[in-house]
């Protein structure tokens, strides 16, 4: 028996069973021979809560684990040979064999709920184009097990560990530009980490591309002239030409156009070497994201 059946990292968990503990110990004493696993997370400070008909109830406080519903294990030594307890109803080995289904139905069940801290950025442009991390608890170090949602839109998840994911902003709208509150989503296992965190995009921190020429017969050093609004200031400033990689923009498969000179309305750079064909111009401002293009 597992008590609360769920709950994140830092969670106090009580798991009733036999033999947890040595028939002699006192009920308030810390048990250092008692190994509690839920998942691949590790329990610890574990103090025996109660004692009664054979049946002992351990306290513990929760390690942060990767969110959705685990097997709780529990293993007592004696030297150093560990020895699995009524909690366990089959085999295993530490610290993943948890994560298995086990040989019975009786084994107990914690669901490990993930949850959401902070952000490193809050708003930016409606282009999206920010890299952001998420911290909280509760998720996974592999990149397809999350899934991050501003609204209903998915961003591209970078990289991920049990306490941050790294992603892409993805731009909330490519037909106007105007201020939109979302709220971020992040899954792990198909669980939804709370509560929910906002991210606001601003008009006043969009950077707005009117025009650029030339727009055909570029060359290797030809100057690209961009033409818009909040186009950023002196080291802020870098204009990619994207490639025709499926890759969304920004992540990695643009080739840098060398900025030489920077106001609040235009940006010029020095076109890089690439292979005849069509290329979008991307200008990123830091602090702010992509700029949105005017139609």
């Amino acid at each position: 028996l597992v008590w609360p059946s769920s709950g994140p990292a830092g969670t106090s968990i009580n798991v009733t069973g036999t033999a947890l503990a040595d028939s002699t110990a006192p009920v308030g004493s810390t048990l250092f021979n008692l190994l509690l696993t839920v998942g691949n997370a590790k329990c610890s400070s574990m103090r025996l809560v109660r004692a009664d008909g054979g049946l002992q109830t351990v306290e513990c406080i929760l390690s942060n684990g990767e969110a959705g519903n685990r097997y709780v294990n529990a293993l007592t030594s004696a030297g150093s040979a560990w020895t699995k307890t009524s909690t366990t109803s089959r085999p295993t080995s530490l610290p993943d064999a948890s994560l298995a289904a086990p040989s019975t139905s009786t084994q107990a069940t914690f669901r490990i709920v993930s949850t959401l801290m902070s952000l490193s950025v809050i708003n930016g442009s409606v282009a999206g184009g920010q890299r952001m991390i998420i911290m909280g608890t509760g998720f996974s170090h592999l990149t397809d097990k999350i899934a991050v949602y501003f609204a209903n839109v998915r961003a591209l998840v970078v990289q991920s560990n049990p306490t941050q994911v790294e992603c892409i902003v993805p731009p909330v709208s490519t037909s106007a530009v105007q201020d939109k509150t979302v709220q971020i989503i992040v899954q792990t296992n198909g669980q939804s980490a709370t509560p929910k965190l906002s991210f606001y995009y601003l008009k006043s921190l969009t950077p707005q591309i009117a025009s650029i020429s030339p727009s055909s017969d570029i060359q290797e050093g030809t100057v690209l002239t961009v033409v818009g609004e909040r186009l950023g200031t002196v080291g802020q400033v870098r204009v990619l030409i994207n490639s025709s990689s499926p890759l969304p923009r920004g992540c990695g498969n643009e080739v840098e156009c060398n900025v030489l000179t920077v106001n609040s309305t235009h940006v010029q750079c020095r076109a890089p070497a690439r292979p005849a064909g069509s290329y979008s111009v991307i200008l990123s401002v830091q602090g702010q994201g992509h700029a949105f293009v005017s139609q």
